[in-house]
């Protein structure tokens, strides 16, 4: 992986010598056997302390299940934590933004993360073979999910291997019984189609009908534009000017990884081609900027939480 850093002698060493103390002490304790997202059998401790969470989906069912990592990796184009995950506490009450990080995202350092000394390592974002070889070879390594799957089927999965069961299904209760709840209040609303758009400086475009705030949007009852249900749960390529009509909706939710920074400024600019100002959303004022980190990506269970809420303040203005 050509972004993964060389390892020094001395440093392979220290991960080998580090790997045979790992495993001495797993044999100790007591083990068990799951496969993962990627068909991989992962002999784990059955109940871990130290877990890394290589992602800001990893790290976000974590917190969900009120599990404190020991350490992380920066938010998806980010230098620290994921921008909506940074408000969170972590159980022993300190900020998540005080967690130690162990690299960018998908790029994890080898030598940190055996500083850190995890008996776990969860990711969702590194799928390169050698390099999870070589994850393993510091700890048991669990890819947690593959980017076609839920993010509901991820979660109750890894409270299961966790065995944390009773509180992911409390937390899905709620978050069922808050969809419920949007629903109701939005039945008779005319203004139900939503428009979910990531930004990319090569033009927007809008998120597939199964990816992960699309769901959200249709567990709270609302409905997308017939151009944008197209199955599958990425994006779809950069739209031209021309093309901007199939961004139209009573709502445009625009996910930028930066809300009040430089990305906002050339969205600024987009609103002022003709083209773009003539969409219903925007000149009903419905353009409403959104985090990436949260809207556009495999968001997890506290992600979801936000989108209903990011929704409903957008809606009426009121929490969910």
């Amino acid at each position: 992986m050509n972004k993964w850093r060389k390892v020094s002698v001395l440093t392979l060493m220290l991960g080998v010598l580090l790997a045979h103390a790992c495993q001495s002490r797993l044999h100790a304790a007591e083990l068990i056997q799951v496969t993962d997202a990627l068909g991989r059998s992962v002999s784990l401790p059955a109940q871990p302390q130290r877990i890394v969470a290589l992602g800001e989906l990893d790290l976000d069912c974590l917190l969900a299940l009120g599990i404190q990592p020991v350490a992380t990796t920066a938010g998806r184009g980010q230098l620290g934590v994921a921008h909506y995950l940074q408000s969170q506490r972590l159980p022993d009450g300190q900020p998540v933004s005080s967690l130690p990080l162990v690299g960018l995202f998908s790029q994890p350092s080898l030598d940190k993360l055996i500083q850190v000394r995890p008996d776990l390592i969860l990711t969702s974002s590194v799928l390169d073979p050698r390099v999870l070889a070589q994850l393993s070879q510091v700890a048991p390594t669990l890819f947690i999910a593959k980017p076609e799957e839920p993010w509901k089927t991820v979660f109750s999965r890894l409270a299961g291997w966790l065995g944390r069961e009773e509180t992911a299904q409390a937390f899905l209760a709620e978050y069922q019984a808050r969809a419920g709840a949007l629903q109701a209040r939005w039945a008779d609303r005319a203004d139900r189609q939503i428009s979910i758009v990531r930004w990319d400086p090569k033009g927007p475009g809008f998120m597939q009908a199964d990816s992960f705030a699309s769901l959200v949007a249709r567990d709270a009852g609302l409905s997308r534009p017939v151009a944008q249900q197209v199955p599958g749960v990425k994006h779809s390529p950069p739209l031209s000017l021309e093309a901007l009509s199939s961004l139209d909706g009573d709502w445009l939710f625009m996910g930028v990884l930066d809300p009040k920074g430089q990305q906002a400024q050339t969205l600024d600019q987009l609103a002022s081609q003709p083209l773009f100002a003539r969409l219903k959303a925007v000149q009903a004022g419905h353009l409403v900027l959104m985090d990436g980190s949260m809207w556009t990506s495999n968001g997890g269970p506290l992600a979801a939480l936000g989108v209903q809420q990011d929704l409903a303040a957008a809606l009426d203005g009121a929490a969910p």
